[in-house]
Parts: C-alpha cells; sequence; structure tokens
C-alpha cells in the first residue's frame, strides 16, 4: 500500500486555501442549511442566502469550467424538476395549451430543486477545490464529531483506493479467462465476483484492525499540527445568513 497521497486537485491560488477546514466545514453547513430551511417564495432571503453562497462558490474555484465539470451528479435532478410544473397539481394555472396546464406551484417546485441542488453541489465541490480529504477530516475531529464517525470516515478514505486496485484485478483475471459480459445471463459470475471482492476486503478489514489494536490504537487519530488561518469574510458571510434567517421569520 503507498502512503500519502499529495493532493494534486486543490486551487492554490484561492484565498480560502490556507482558511482552517473546520470554519470552512462550519460556514457550508451554515450555508447550506439556510439555503435547505427557505423557500423561493421568500425572496429577500433567498435571494441573500444565495448571495452568500454565490461569493463563496467564487472565492474557491479556479474557473467556471472547473465547477461545471464537476457537476453532472444533479443531472437527474434537473431532469425531474423540469416535470413538476406538469404533473404537480396544486396552485392556479398559469399557461395553459390544449390539455398541457402549466401550475403556479409546480413552477415555484422546480426552482426551488434547481437553485438548492446547484448551490448544494456547488458549495462541495468548492469545499473540496481548496481543502483535501484528510484536512476535512481533522476539520470534523476539530469540530468534535464522534470519534467513530471520524476514523470510519479517514479508514474509508485511505483505503478506497485498495478496493478499486482488488476490483481492477478480479476484472482483469475474469477477462484472462475469457469472460465476456452479454447480459443479464452472466450476472451469476459477476455476483460470484462481488461476493469475492466482500470477503476479500473483510479479510483485510480484520487483518487492519489486528494490527492497529497491536500497535496500541484507541480510536484516537494522531494528525500532524498546522497552523492555518480565520477567514473574516467567512465569518461574514455565516453572520449575513444567520441575520438574514431571522429577518425572514418574522416578516
Amino acid at each position: 500500500m503507498s502512503g500519502n497521497h499529495p493532493p494534486t486537485n486543490l486551487n492554490t491560488e484561492s484565498y480560502l486555501i490556507d482558511v482552517a477546514p473546520a470554519q470552512k466545514i462550519v460556514s457550508v453547513l451554515v450555508l447550506s442549511l439556510s439555503l435547505a430551511f427557505n423557500d423561493i417564495r421568500n425572496t429577500f432571503t433567498f435571494t441573500m442566502i444565495l448571495f452568500c453562497i454565490v461569493c463563496f462558490v467564487y472565492l474557491s474555484i479556479p474557473s467556471i469550467k472547473f465547477l461545471i465539470r464537476r457537476m453532472y451528479v444533479i443531472i437527474p435532478f434537473i431532469l425531474f424538476s423540469l416535470f413538476l410544473p406538469f404533473i404537480s397539481k396544486s396552485g392556479s394555472v398559469i399557461y395553459l395549451y390544449k390539455n398541457i396546464a402549466i401550475y403556479e406551484d409546480g413552477v415555484f417546485e422546480m426552482s426551488n430543486i434547481l437553485f438548492k441542488s446547484v448551490a448544494g453541489v456547488s458549495m462541495a465541490v468548492a469545499l473540496s477545490s481548496t481543502t483535501s480529504q484528510l484536512e476535512i477530516i481533522k476539520g470534523l475531529g476539530r469540530l468534535k464529531f464522534p470519534k467513530i464517525f471520524v476514523s470510519i470516515l479517514s479508514f474509508a478514505l485511505r483505503y478506497i483506493s485498495v478496493y478499486i486496485s482488488e476490483f481492477q484485478r478480479i476484472r482483469l483475471s475474469m477477462r484472462s479467462r475469457g469472460f465476456k459480459n452479454k447480459g443479464l445471463s452472466d450476472s451469476i459470475s459477476l455476483a460470484y465476483a462481488g461476493s469475492a471482492m466482500l470477503i476479500r476486503g473483510f479479510e483485510r478489514g480484520e487483518k487492519v484492525y489486528s494490527s492497529m489494536i497491536s500497535r496500541g490504537f484507541d480510536g484516537n487519530l494522531f494528525v500532524t499540527k498546522r497552523k492555518w488561518n480565520q477567514s473574516k469574510l467567512l465569518y461574514f458571510l455565516c453572520i449575513v445568513a444567520l441575520i438574514t434567517n431571522i429577518i425572514g421569520l418574522f416578516l
């Protein structure tokens, strides 16, 4: 197994590259939850929170092209939301053509899904472009997340490359024996390969855990310390989002 994997996809020119991971994680959570619990009908609140998210993303990503290439995961949400104005039969009809009607509530629901899904994925991409996987784990530990959760996440990130290489070995061995996936008739062979991977993964996990226990592992992850900066701008964006939420509750 290889050692440390230096991050190569981080935007080193970003203003947020040296900001503490814990602060960036909290900022993402505050802005994401603020947008998630608001409706697009609350125009002022929704727009202000969206503006804060745009600022965070702008400070993190190197270019718009970089962001768009990593947003393919929201395609199913976009396709689903496009049907809502026609199938959500509630509210007034804003357009009618023959038997096809577009409903007002459906348009609002479509807009909510589009804006929230794009904003959520954009913030995830922005966080990953200025914070490595190991730094995110350090930030979660700094925020006093449960030790078992942080440990499982760190091991999953560390050994996922091992599972990928194991899968590649199994696929290569199947091809060398003349296997070709021609349809459902070959699903039994794929099921056997999948079960073999699970058994090997379980056995390897037991060996790793036993070796860690024998070396005195007690659930605490020891990482090297680094001096991080604190961003006043992120504090400002979070405060604006929270104040906007409070104002929205009383208006």
